[in-house]
């Protein structure tokens, strides 16, 4: 079999997998073309949440285990980001022997995901010419992408959880340093306005007592602008947990879509 491969150029998408029943909300599988070997050939595409690095491993481990199939990054095209598995066999895909290929790159909202397979140099398998390996093909992917994603949307939500979890605390502390600041600023003030009416019964200045007065109204002066940051980090932190907990509300809509 031919291995030799050029560039990809990801085409437009041409119409949704009909032959798998998939939850649009959650996983999308289209089929698409691409250019491989100077010609358009028929493949399935995705784009979901976790990124390449934690992907592309998942789904050699996933192809390995379930249909003993070894996918490998061959060194030169690396660039490409393309992993294939030349001259395989797979009675879950069909019973005659053929290429794997998969495609992972990075995008804004995470990962973009080709696979497609062939049976020789120009014999591509698509949904047209061979419906029932296409078929199976996809039903690999699907089942794959319904596993990992319960994987990702289960650890980024207890991540969420507890970065939430650590932000409430920390926003607590800070509101009890507020508290705790406050007493102490109504403290200083009963002892800065005793300190002045002394001062003026007294009807001179008294040097000791200036330099109290004077340390006190600095204490004062600090603890005010220490629950000035205190303050603004309580309104930085409830931004980002607000940020979070929509985050998490779409993670488990997401999470709760894979399994309708």
């Amino acid at each position: 079999m031919k291995t030799t491969t050029t560039k990809f150029i990801i085409l437009s998408l041409f119409f949704i997998v009909v032959s798998v029943k998939i939850n649009a909300q959650t996983i999308k599988i289209d089929t698409t073309e691409i250019t491989f070997e100077d010609k358009l050939r028929p493949c399935l595409a995705t784009e979901v949440d976790p990124l390449p690095n934690e992907l592309l491993p998942a789904w050699i481990k996933f192809i390995k285990k379930n249909y003993s199939i070894d996918l490998k990054n061959k060194g030169v095209f690396s660039s490409d980001n393309l992993l294939s598995a030349i001259d395989v066999t797979s009675i879950s895909i069909t019973n005659k022997r053929f290429n794997l290929y998969t495609r992972i790159t990075e995008i804004p909202s995470g990962s973009f995901m080709n696979v497609f397979a062939s049976f020789g140099y120009d014999i591509f398998i698509g949904p047209k010419n061979y419906p029932k390996e296409f078929k199976s093909l996809a039903t690999i992917l699907f089942n794959f992408l319904n596993e990992e994603l319960n994987t990702f949307y289960t650890k980024k939500s207890s991540e969420i959880i507890q970065e939430i979890s650590a932000l409430n605390k920390s926003k607590i502390a800070e509101i009890k340093l507020i508290d705790k600041n406050k007493i102490k600023i109504s403290d200083l003030d009963g002892s800065i306005a005793k300190l002045e009416s002394l001062n003026k019964s007294n009807g001179q200045r008294d040097s000791k007592m200036e330099e109290k007065l004077n340390n006190e109204k600095a204490k004062k002066t600090h603890l005010e602008n220490e629950n000035r940051q205190s303050e603004l980090l309580v309104q930085n932190m409830e931004t980002k947990i607000a940020s979070l907990q929509e985050s998490l509300q779409r993670i488990k809509m997401k999470h709760e879509g894979l399994k309708k």
